[in-house]
């Protein structure tokens, strides 16, 4: 099977899904958790190759999980179903408890977001280029089945200059 044939599958997978699982979320845990992952990029100058692909993995997990959430979360109020419960005296109670979430959602991300910062601004490019390239490098070694792996276009894919 195809790289494009198995990213085709799991789309469908979670078309399937959609219908029957929550619809996204604002958690501030999630938010804690990749700062807390991000929190630990300073102690992976000693860590093993393995330990830097996981926490690489693991930050990138966290961030796609926290970008599609809040967008599912955001995509429910264009259904159907919300904008007929918008035009009834259901609202009142959900507008309440939204403004409430949001507040809290808010307050988290004020908190956190200030700390995120700090650490980004810790980190030198020197260190990312390492990292990177340490990723790269282990993925090549010891994950890609590809013989034609590019490690020059997968260091840019991860370092972001594509």
């Amino acid at each position: 099977m195809s790289p494009n044939t198995i990213e085709l599958e799991r789309t469908l997978l979670k078309l399937e899904h959609m219908a029957s699982t929550s619809r996204g979320s604002l958690e501030i845990s999630l938010i804690e958790r990749f700062k807390n992952t991000l929190k630990n990029v300073h102690s992976l100058e000693i860590a093993q190759d393995k330990d830097i692909y996981s926490w690489w993995d693991m930050l990138n997990r966290d961030f796609k999980t926290l970008n599609e959430n809040y967008q599912d979360y955001i995509s429910t109020f264009y259904s159907p179903k919300t904008e007929q419960m918008l035009k009834t005296t259901e609202f009142l109670l959900f507008k309440e408890n939204f403004i409430r979430y949001l507040r809290t959602f808010v307050k988290g991300l004020q908190l956190n977001g200030s700390e995120i910062r700090e650490i980004f601004s810790e980190i030198n490019d020197d260190l990312i280029k390492d990292l990177m390239k340490t990723v790269v490098d282990y993925e090549k070694n010891n994950i890609s089945l590809d013989k034609e792996y590019d490690s020059i276009y997968e260091l840019d894919v991860n370092y972001g200059d594509i």
